[in-house]
C-alpha cells in the first residue's frame, strides 16, 4: 500500500497512457483497416503451403462463409452456402442466363466464376459481340465457365479494384490461395474456433491478423488517410511520447531513493532490485489491468477492432519504454556510485 501511495502519480498517468493508447489505436485499426462487423468476428489464416492444400472439408460446414484471395488480389474465391454475398451483390436478374454457385458446384468443385463488371455498362453491351468475346477472353485466361456478373461495387469485392473474377472455393487447388478468411454466422464458440484452428493448420494455413497489417504499418497508413485519422494517429503518437518525456522527468526520483539507500549501506544490486520492484512491476501491473478492461470494454460494445496479439504488443511497447527510462536512470545512479559522488 505504501508502494501505491509513494507512486500514484505516476500510475495514475501510465493508466491514462494505456486507455489513450489502445482506444486511438482501435479507432486506427477499425478505420484505415476498413474492418467490417464481419470481419471482427472472422478468422483470417495466412497460407504456408508449397504443395495443394485441400479445404474440401469446409464444404462440410453450412453454418460459415470463407472468402480467400490469390496473391495478386485478383481473384477471390468463396464458398457461400448461405447465399450472403449474392443478396448483398449489385447484379442483372435474369433467370436462365446467369445464376449463383449451387452446392453441386462445391460438391464437384466445378470450376465456374463470377466476372466483376460495371453492371451500367453491361445493359449496354450484353447479348453484342465484344461482349461474347470478352467472356470467351476471360474464360480462357482463367480457365473457367462464367455463370454470373455482379457489380465491383458488391460486398464480395470488399471495395478492392483488383479483383476481377470470383470463382467457387474448390474449383481451386489450396496452393492458388493467400489469405483466407472464415466468418461464422453466429460468433465461434472457443471450441468451434479452437477446432477450425487446428483443422486448418493441419493443412498448412496459419491464423493472422486481420487485414495484415501491424500496429506500426497501421499508424504510418493512418497519417496519409482521412482528417479523422490523422487526428486520431497524431493523439496516439503524443501521447506516447508525452508518457517518453513525463517517464525521464519523474523517474528522477531513483536517484534520489538510490541515494538514501546508498547511504543507508545498500549494496548495488539491492538498489537494482528495490529501483525495479518500485518502478517497473506496479507500472506493468496497472497496464495490464488497464489494456484487460479496455479490451472487455471495447468488445462490450461492439467496436473491438484489435486483436489480442495486439494488446499484448501494447503491453509490450509501454513496459519495455518503462523498462529503457528506469535502465538508463540506474545507469547513471551506478556511475555516480563508482565516481563516488551519490554522497553529494
Amino acid at each position: 500500500m505504501k508502494i501505491l501511495n509513494k507512486y500514484k502519480k505516476h500510475m495514475i498517468y501510465t493508466a491514462t497512457i494505456t486507455f489513450i493508447v489502445v482506444f486511438s489505436l482501435n479507432y486506427v485499426f477499425g478505420s484505415c483497416q476498413k474492418l467490417t462487423p464481419e470481419d471482427l468476428k472472422s478468422i483470417f489464416f495466412k497460407n504456408e503451403n508449397e504443395n495443394a492444400a485441400d479445404l474440401s472439408f469446409l464444404n462440410e460446414k453450412q453454418d460459415i462463409r470463407v472468402r480467400a484471395t490469390s496473391k495478386d488480389e485478383s481473384v477471390v474465391y468463396i464458398y457461400d452456402p448461405c447465399f450472403y454475398w449474392y443478396v448483398n451483390s449489385s447484379k442483372i436478374i435474369s433467370n436462365g442466363s446467369y445464376r449463383y454457385f449451387s452446392e453441386d458446384d462445391y460438391k464437384n468443385k466445378r470450376d465456374v466464376s463470377i466476372y466483376i463488371f460495371e453492371i451500367n455498362t453491361l445493359l449496354n453491351i450484353r447479348g453484342s459481340e465484344s461482349w461474347r468475346k470478352r467472356i470467351l477472353k476471360l474464360e480462357e485466361k482463367y480457365n473457367t465457365k462464367i455463370i454470373h456478373v455482379f457489380d465491383p461495387n458488391s460486398n464480395v469485392t470488399e471495395e478492392n479494384e483488383k479483383v476481377k473474377i470470383v470463382k467457387n472455393l474448390f474449383s481451386e487447388s489450396g496452393n492458388s490461395l493467400d489469405i483466407v478468411k472464415i466468418t461464422p454466422k453466429e460468433e465461434f464458440s472457443a471450441f468451434e474456433r479452437r477446432d477450425l484452428i487446428a483443422e486448418m493448420e493441419e493443412r498448412g494455413f496459419i491464423e493472422t491478423e486481420k487485414k495484415n497489417s501491424g500496429i506500426f504499418e497501421t499508424v504510418k497508413a493512418s497519417l496519409s488517410s482521412r482528417a479523422y485519422d490523422i487526428m486520431f494517429a497524431l493523439t496516439l503518437i503524443f501521447s506516447y511520447l508525452s508518457y517518453v518525456i513525463f517517464l525521464f522527468i519523474i523517474n528522477k526520483e531513483i536517484l534520489k531513493e538510490a541515494k538514501i539507500l546508498f547511504i543507508s549501506g545498500a549494496t548495488k544490486k539491492e538498489i537494482i532490485w528495490r529501483m525495479a520492484r518500485n518502478f517497473i512491476y506496479p507500472n506493468l501491473a496497472i497496464c495490464f489491468i488497464m489494456t484487460v478492461l479496455s479490451h472487455l470494454y471495447l468488445k462490450y460494445i461492439g467496436e473491438l477492432a484489435l486483436m489480442r496479439e495486439n494488446f499484448l504488443k501494447i503491453v509490450l511497447i509501454l513496459f519495455f519504454t518503462n523498462f529503457v527510462s528506469v535502465f538508463l536512470r540506474m545507469l547513471e545512479v551506478l556511475s555516480r556510485i563508482k565516481r563516488g559522488d551519490l554522497y553529494e
